[in-house]
């Protein structure tokens, strides 16, 4: 790195020369020719390997889900979870509920302290604000969607899961996708977006239009928990379930 630096500098410093002296083009020789030829056919051939590899990845996606037995079987074989170090700090394993055929599924992040006490996904501030979108947005009950989150323990207050945590409960949950099929799939959060979706790209650039993973459409918007906080950002929240309720009501 350290050479290529200065191969930099000096080659800044040498235009910046022959420059001082009026120079401001240069012959192009034969030799110069064949390397610029070499140069850009090497581009080339890299630009169209990265280019099959991101075909690759976005197939894979696309890449329907194996039905994986039933919901309670997934549960069972999920069991008294030790996977990971969040286990310890519970006081319940939030599975997941509502209804196992239904159209919408609602991904969250993982269980707050009133989840783990309650038993329940998405309790308290943040099960009356997700009831809110429910009602007034999507025009649909609890019982009409299938809710559940990318990690089923309790996560300490102000952390983030490792990605060990997230890796030992993320084939549950496309597992918990496969046997439900939903039309379409709504990620509140960022972790929880970036983690289906395979990417590091920020909510904000995620949100506000659809995504596939594994052949079914995914919309990304904002958890509760952050609306709470943040609620200048409903508006667009309220954008992002919009779309998902024209786009639910076009389906059989």
């Amino acid at each position: 790195m350290n050479s290529y630096k200065k191969l930099l500098d000096d080659t800044s410093r040498l235009l910046s020369f022959h420059r001082s002296f009026g120079v401001d083009k240069y012959p192009i020789t034969k030799e110069l020719g064949a390397f610029l030829a070499e140069s850009s056919e090497n581009m080339n051939a890299s630009r169209v390997q990265n280019k099959h590899k991101k075909s690759e990845t976005a197939s894979r996606q696309s890449t329907p889900l194996k039905l994986a037995g039933t919901i309670a079987e997934i549960r069972a074989d999920l069991g008294d979870c030790i996977r990971c170090s969040l286990h310890k700090g519970r006081t319940s394993l939030i599975f997941g509920s509502g209804n196992e055929g239904a159209k919408l599924f609602i991904v969250g992040e993982w269980p707050n302290r009133f989840d783990d006490q309650a038993g329940e996904i998405f309790s308290g501030a943040e099960g009356e604000m997700l009831d809110n979108m429910l009602t007034h947005v999507l025009k649909l009950s609890r019982n009409e969607v299938y809710l559940s989150s990318l990690i089923k323990c309790r996560v300490p207050e102000d952390a983030h899961p490792e990605a060990q945590q997230i890796s030992a409960c993320a084939p549950f949950l496309l597992r918990q996708i496969a046997v439900v099929q939903p039309k379409i799939i709504c990620a509140m959060g960022p972790i929880a977006a970036q983690t289906l979706l395979k990417t590091n790209k920020s909510l904000i650039k995620l949100r506000g239009r659809f995504h596939d993973v594994h052949g079914i459409p995914l919309m990304p918007t904002f958890h509760p928990s952050y609306l709470i906080k943040n609620p200048e950002l409903k508006k667009a929240a309220l954008h992002d379930l919009q779309m998902v309720r024209q786009q639910l009501a076009g389906m059989p």
